[in-house]
């Protein structure tokens, strides 16, 4: 890889200027991203070969590993827009650049260093996926095909690494039919008991996994599935257990593909996935058991389907085999054996065999529903009560709470009258993870089945789990999901009063004292799951407990207020208090949508704190408290606009907060509350805000999300500011119009995805804006009309569409008519009685969604106004 005078200059601290960016220390860090950016920004080409240089010949591997990933930045994203955006800047590279990039990854595919191949062949896959559908490297298979028959392991398997990744980011349609079969043949050659390479298997293995594309065909042919299916499960027989997990993985991505094809097939795959289980290292064991809930995630998906085709009168596009309710008997056999498998000393949130089983064990119940009971009560009967034997208690107890999301109340209310009491017993078992289990498996009861508690057992219950958040931090943290749940459960909203009403003094007290003990950082974090109950207590208060309400508000407003004098010498120490502050401006936003308009009296001392939250954190906005405020604001309309003055710049302060896309997400919507609670009062901000929206959408860094979000922001102020938004049209419409017109290739689900948020946000930016200027400045609606009716129109035509975007295409559709009814009432009628227009209104008559049903009766009045 060669370069012109100025890469010679940076070679001597390119290096250096890498090793910075994984140095750890945040100065370095700053300044060596700030020189890169700086390279980057005065010569990409340089830039770009420099860090391919650095990949091909650097000596430092740690350099070389930063190199591969700083390029891989540069040619893909997750969000679809910026990948594009990528893909463009790399065909306007130099072609020589290119040429140059190319040579020296193929080059890197034989080097020593492992890690280094390993980004070569990954950033080839990136380099196909961008050139091969355009049709700019046709030579590629055919340029990596020959190195599959050379004796260099390292080479081969570098080279069929490469094939995995091109074949997993290029659609298969752009290979010819023969390309597709060599490559699927040296894949498969790869991955044989032949190949001598236990390095070369592995890595065949997991390519395959990538490739899967690739199978498609082949999976719609007989022979040729039963050769692949043969040669993958005969891989997971290899002496070599990464060889072994690799298929493993292989075969579950197969299943989730090719459900429909795996009749004769799932016998000798559950066989394997059996052996594996009993036998294998614990990597291979959990994908394994892997094997069985990705089998129940396919099952419960088509029982959905058949739901919804039979809510239709139509026979399913795909039947489910049952293979899970076939072999239920020795399936939960097996999940329940290795639920005993617990380690000595079980971390909190580890993903151990005897987690992956209970995980399973809770699939197979949805799946099966009532059934599993038949196969799993004499093993939790036969073993709650063992004494001498703490993980056979444990799973007996864990096996329980996992059946409970697939069965009925009904037919488990015995077992759950039952057990009540034993679980509350087993919270101070000798063993820590038998009563975190036994409170866990509480906190399921009250969340799935509180339908069950007895009103014998209720008082007994709420004193246990009041108790239990005295005892391990594990435990705690159980009991106070367990009252949060049961709150949830019963929630009074409304009502006089509730079952849970005369405990919230105690509750509640209990709680607020436990999470004031200082957090021992051992990960449970008790007191978030402490707050949490809180707020989930407050959410459902009936109306007797609201003096409790109160109380928690004067105790939580107090513990604000002394968090901000909390010591903030260190980055650690800055980031616990925020996270403290977090959980607390949580909990007020709770009671401030609670209480509504009570709030009032409380405003200014509200703001006070949330500033002051905002002033401990100088160089972000906090989330919490800006959502707080938002919560404020639609709790008590424009009283909050005397508190805006010193607000406002933390507002734009965090729209203007490119680098924290979250951070400006919740500040859009702030803005949209705002908006809302003001209404024309929000005129005083009007040209400041949307200042910083259009800085939003000309930011580059800022993700497509984040700025379509702003789409539906510019309706919240229109509607708002009425006529004083019209000053803003001429430069909002054409960018509505731009996304209005953008499609995507509806086969990518995250494509869909994305059109679909992007739609929803149009269609609220546009029926604000017509909304907010149909009384004065409807005129100037009309030069749009008929692109905005096209684009109900195109909207109607997209089978991908959610039911949120028809939704918003019908309220554009309405909106616009009733706008433009007074001077253009005949055009307005026509496009109303199209086909399309009555087929998506009638579609929304389909619907039994509130929002949905509103909108639907809003359409058939507008309808009835031209007579239609």
């Amino acid at each position: 890889v060669h370069g012109d005078s100025s890469l010679a200059r940076h070679a001597m601290s390119f290096t250096d200027l890498l090793l910075a960016i994984n140095s750890g220390n945040n100065a370095r860090l700053q300044a060596a991203e700030a020189q890169l950016n700086r390279f980057k920004t005065e010569n990409f080409d340089n830039y770009m070969l420099s860090l391919c240089r650095e990949l091909v010949v650097g000596a430092d591997p740690v350099a070389r590993q930063m190199a591969g990933v700083l390029l891989k930045l540069e040619l893909d994203s997750k969000d679809p827009l910026v990948a594009e955006q990528h893909a463009l800047r790399w065909r306007a590279l130099d072609p020589s650049v290119k040429g140059q990039i190319k040579e020296g990854l193929f080059s890197t595919l034989a080097t020593e260093d492992p890690k280094a191949g390993h980004v070569a062949a990954q950033l080839i896959g990136k380099i196909g996926a961008i050139e091969i559908p355009a049709g700019e490297w046709p030579g590629l298979i055919d340029a990596l095909l020959p190195n599959m028959t050379t004796a260099n392991e390292v080479l081969k398997r570098a080279t069929v690494q490469t094939l995995g990744y091109v074949c997993e980011a290029v659609p298969m349609d752009v290979f010819s039919p023969d390309e597709v079969a060599a490559t699927l043949t040296a894949i498969m050659a790869g991955l044989a008991p032949e190949e001598p390479s236990m390095d070369v298997r592995h890595a065949s293995t997991k390519a395959l996994g990538h490739a899967l594309p690739l199978l498609a065909s082949a999976m719609a042919n007989l022979d040729e599935r039963n050769y692949v299916m043969t040669a993958i499960c005969s891989a997971t027989q290899s002496e070599d257990t990464r060889v072994r997990r690799a298929a493993l993985e292989v075969l579950i991505k197969i299943i989730s593909a090719h459900y429909s094809v795996m009749g004769e097939y799932m016998s000798a795959i559950f066989s394997v996935a059996f052996a594996a289980v009993r036998g294998d290292p614990e990597p291979s064991a959990l994908q394994a058991v892997e094997v069985f809930s990705t089998v129940c995630e396919e099952e419960m998906y088509l029982a959905a389907m058949a739901a919804e085709a039979a809510k239709r009168h139509q026979a399913p596009a795909e039947h489910s085999y049952n293979f899970i309710k076939n072999d239920l008997g020795i399936i939960c056999q097996m999940l329940l054996e290795t639920m005993c498998r617990q380690l000595d000393h079980q971390e909190e949130g580890a993903w151990t065999l005897s987690m992956a089983a209970g995980t399973s064990l809770d699939l197979v119940a949805k799946t099966v529903g009532d059934e599993v009971l038949g196969h799993t009560v004499d093993f939790i009967l036969t073993n709650v009560f063992v004494q001498d034997n703490w993980r056979a208690r444990e799973a007996a107890v864990f096996a329980f709470g996992s059946i409970l999301s697939g069965v009925s109340t009904g037919a488990v209310s015995e077992l759950i009258h039952s057990g009540i009491p034993l679980f509350a017993q087993l919270m101070n078992d000798a063993h820590e993870l038998v009563g975190e289990s036994a409170s866990w498996t509480l906190a399921r009861i009250c969340k799935l089945h509180h339908g069950a508690i007895l009103p014998e057992h209720f008082e007994a219950l709420l004193y246990s789990l009041n108790m239990g958040l005295e005892l391990n931090e594990r435990v705690a943290a159980n009991c106070a999901w367990a009252i949060g749940n049961l709150a949830t459960s019963l929630g009074a909203g409304a009502e006089e009063t509730s079952a849970l009403a005369p405990y919230y003094a105690d509750l509640l007290r209990t709680l607020l004292a436990v999470a004031a003990k200082p957090d021992s950082g051992s990960g449970s974090n008790v007191r978030t799951s402490c707050y949490l109950a809180v707020s989930s207590l407050v959410r459902n208060a009936p109306l007797d407990c609201s003096t409790h309400v109160f109380t928690v508000f004067q105790v939580i407003t107090q513990r604000l207020e002394e968090s901000l004098s909390m010591d903030g010498s260190t980055a650690t120490d800055v980031e616990k208090r925020s996270e403290f502050q977090a959980v607390l401006c949580s909990v007020l936003r709770d009671i401030t949508q609670k209480v509504q308009e009570e709030m009032a009296p409380f405003v200014d001392s509200l703001m006070n704190l949330y500033m002051g939250v905002f002033m401990c954190r100088p160089d972000t906005v906090h989330e919490e408290a800006l959502l707080a405020v938002g919560a404020l604001a639609t709790a008590v309309d424009d009283a909050i606009a005397p508190s805006l003055t010193t607000f406002f710049p933390v507002l734009l302060y965090g729209l203007r907060n490119f680098a924290e896309s979250n951070v400006c997400t919740i500040a859009l919507g702030v803005v949209g509350d705002l908006a809302r609670a003001l209404d024309e009062g929000f005129c005083a901000h009007l040209e400041e805000t949307m200042t910083a929206l259009f800085e939003d959408l000309a930011a580059p860094t800022l993700p497509p999300a984040v700025k379509a979000s702003i789409l539906a922001v510019f309706g919240d102020i229109a509607l708002a500011c009425g006529e004083a938004f019209a000053d803003y049209f001429s430069a909002c419409i054409p960018v509505l119009m731009e996304a209005a017109a953008v499609v995507v290739d509806t086969g990518i689900e995250e494509h869909v995805d994305y059109l679909n948020d992007l739609r929803e946000n149009t269609c609220e930016g546009f029926t604000g804006i017509i909304q907010g200027l149909r009384d004065t400045h409807a005129a100037l609606l009309l030069p749009y009309a008929a692109q905005l009716y096209d684009f109900v129109a195109t909207i109607y035509a997209d089978t991908t569409r959610s039911e949120a975007v028809t939704r918003g295409a019908v309220s554009i559709l309405c909106d616009l008519s009733v706008a433009l009814m007074a001077t253009h009432r005949e055009v307005v009628a026509q496009y109303l009685a199209s086909d399309w227009a009555r087929a998506i209104v009638h579609e929304l008559d389909q619907s039994d969604d509130p929002d949905t049903m509103d909108v639907a009766k809003f359409a058939r009045k507008t309808m009835k106004k031209f007579g239609l």
